[in-house]
């Protein structure tokens, strides 16, 4: 009895999804400020022709396993699961969602050209004075060898 309602739903997104509108070109979807812009017409396509890309083909490779699993693994404990843990998600879940057009853009956001760092990036640390004292060491440990120079000297010319 419910399997009516059930069809009609999904034979009605089936026909939504058919007659959607092409994707919009990014200048379309992105504000006029963005810094950069990535797009990929058909994410399905540079994936199967990344395969025959040399260094993916080296990273494939059987000799490469034991790096590209010590790799991997490091990777994954010390980055991929750390913003897991911290957005609770779970990467592979959206892994396989990427497809047609696929475009990554960098914007200003709050970035008021003033930070040095850049949009996206954490304020430069300032230098702590003991960074400062310590570069100025050298010079002044010099500067104390030669006064102590300079008091033997006149000592034995004393």
């Amino acid at each position: 009895m419910n399997k009516l309602p059930r069809l009609a739903a999904l034979f009605l997104a089936c026909a939504v999804t058919a007659t959607a509108a092409p994707t919009p070109p990014p200048d379309k979807l992105l504000p006029a400020d963005t810094l950069a812009v990535l797009t990929l017409p058909d994410y399905a396509s540079v994936r199967k022709a990344s395969r025959q890309n040399p260094a993916r083909q080296l990273w494939d490779d059987p000799a490469m396993k034991p790096f590209k699993d010590k790799f991997m693994a490091k990777f994954q404990s010390d980055l991929v699961k750390p913003l897991e843990k911290e957005f609770g998600l779970k990467f592979a879940d959206y892994s396989g969602l990427a497809q047609g057009q696929v475009t990554l853009a960098l914007t200003p956001g709050e970035w008021d050209g003033e930070n040095d760092a850049g949009p996206g990036l954490p304020p430069a640390p300032r230098r702590p004075r003991q960074i400062r004292s310590t570069q100025d060491q050298p010079q002044r440990h010099q500067t104390e060898m030669d006064r102590r120079r300079q008091e033997a000297q006149d000592r034995q010319d004393s």
